[in-house]
């Protein structure tokens, strides 16, 4: 956090803490009402030397790479990670073993007189390939325009109701 002054340096530690610009200056230290509070926040939002301290804790809590192996990795787990296909039953030591455990978004487990039921929804897998795929830019639209600007690439990321890639 070189360049920076205390304040700002308060600042930028409440904002990755709270994830709130007009609390963050609040807790900085900055005075005024909520709405000078929110256009003081604004201000050092746009400023390239808190932004970028901003960006190095992002980065050191959780890399961009990070995310995009985790997203790969919810887009490959299937549920033979976590079944025994010789039983067919789940097999959470198997998952364990293999260190697939972070790929279950939801645990149940309900339990009766008779029996125990354990179940586990994965992350879904389709909606981790459309954000990979739209980081990778895979998804383009293309729109034509008929006037006498030009025709242009527009990436307008993943439409799922969209029938047709040209729009005229």
């Amino acid at each position: 956090m070189a360049g920076l002054t205390p304040k700002q340096q308060l600042f930028v530690a409440h904002y990755c803490d709270t994830w709130n610009g007009t609390e963050a200056a609040s807790r900085a230290g900055y005075k005024g009402t909520r709405v000078s509070l929110t256009a003081m926040a604004s201000l050092m939002l746009t400023n390239i030397n808190i932004a970028a301290a901003i960006k190095q804790h992002i980065d050191q809590i959780m890399p961009a790479g990070e995310v995009l192996q985790r997203l790969a990795d919810h887009a490959r787990a299937t549920m033979d990670d976590f079944t025994d296909a010789e039983t067919a039953t789940l097999n959470l030591g198997k998952a364990k073993r293999a260190g697939k455990m972070h790929l279950i978004k939801k645990f149940t487990k309900t339990e009766t007189d008779k029996s125990t039921h354990v179940g586990i929804e994965l992350y879904d897998a389709q909606s981790a390939l459309e954000k990979l795929g739209t980081y990778h830019g895979l998804f383009k639209q293309r729109i034509e325009h008929g006037g006498t600007i030009g025709t242009y690439d527009v990436d307008i990321g993943v439409d799922s109701d969209s029938s047709s890639d040209t729009t005229e």
